[in-house]
């Protein structure tokens, strides 16, 4: 599995076996993977790439279509019902959310001017001050990733 981690389900969708393949598939090779049950689901994750420590908080700039959001069927782990109500309720206007350490807490759009990026960012929940830094390092690593400096703009909430 190259992705994880993911739950049999999230296997069988991305490769496009049927379920019972894809466990059939998981028991040649699971003593090779990890496995871990958060809230009675159980997730398998490989073994061979050393976990890498991060610093918390840590946020995300990600697009709507980032695998981290639409590779997988069961997204509880990484919002709550109320999140997904409000990204399923932004209908076409989401394009791009916030990630705080494995959380969605936000969207956020980009509007690319001549000698900057302005990012505005919608944010579902109060963020701590660690937290707004962590998103503002982000936005950073973004503006120098397009060698633009940074308008940030702290929005909603």
């Amino acid at each position: 599995m190259s992705r994880g981690p993911a739950t049999v389900q999230d296997f069988a969708k991305w490769s496009g076996l049927t379920v019972n393949d894809a466990r059939r598939g998981l028991e040649e090779i699971k003593a090779q993977l990890r496995h871990e049950a958060v809230d009675g689901q159980g997730y398998w994750f490989s073994t061979s790439r050393p976990f890498a420590k991060l610093v918390s908080p840590t946020a995300y700039l990600l697009p709507i279509y980032d695998e981290y959001i639409s590779g997988y069927k069961d997204r509880s782990a990484i919002g709550n019902a109320e999140v997904g109500a409000r990204l399923t309720a932004m209908g076409n206007d989401l394009s791009y959310i916030i990630v705080v350490d494995g959380q969605i807490v936000g969207s956020w759009k980009r509007t690319l001017q001549r000698d900057a990026v302005v990012i505005e960012t919608y944010l579902f929940r109060r963020l701590t001050k660690a937290e707004n830094r962590a998103v503002s390092l982000a936005a950073q690593r973004y503006g120098d990733f397009l060698e633009l400096p940074v308008a940030l703009a702290f929005l909603g909430t």
